[in-house]
């Protein structure tokens, strides 16, 4: 249901949070990952939102708000119960439209319905409507 680039895109966001030794892949670290996808890119400047200044506001909270786990032993980095629904929202969009795999679109929609979350914020901040 999720189209490759998706698929690969939640696995370079679990790669994200592992580098940085997160407990968790959150909706940020896929947030920051689609932004280096050109299709994000340009629907971003489309709504007059700057990638750059986006990205480096994910940047900073990934850096300064969330802990790393400086744990003794190597865990494996889970996706976080947010990331988690947006994913399965995402997937229930899909499936309701008619369509056949989850975009990169698709997610940054549902990523604003996860009202509590950080990335929801930054994005509403910068305009993504």
């Amino acid at each position: 249901m999720l189209s490759s680039n998706v698929e690969q895109a939640v696995e370079k966001a679990i790669k994200e949070a592992k580098e940085r030794q997160h407990e968790f892949a959150s909706i940020e670290h896929l947030c920051l990952v689609l932004f280096d996808e050109q299709k994000v890119r340009i629907l971003l400047s489309h709504m007059g939102v700057s990638f750059l200044e986006l990205k480096k506001k994910f940047l900073n909270y990934l850096d300064y708000q969330v802990q790393s786990s400086h744990n003794s032993y190597k865990s494996d980095t889970v996706l976080s119960l947010s990331l988690q629904r947006v994913l399965q929202r995402a997937t229930f969009h899909v499936l309701s439209s008619g369509k056949n795999e989850v975009s990169f679109e698709d997610i940054l929609v549902a990523t604003m319905d996860e009202e509590e979350s950080f990335a929801a914020y930054l994005l509403q901040q910068a305009g993504v409507t």
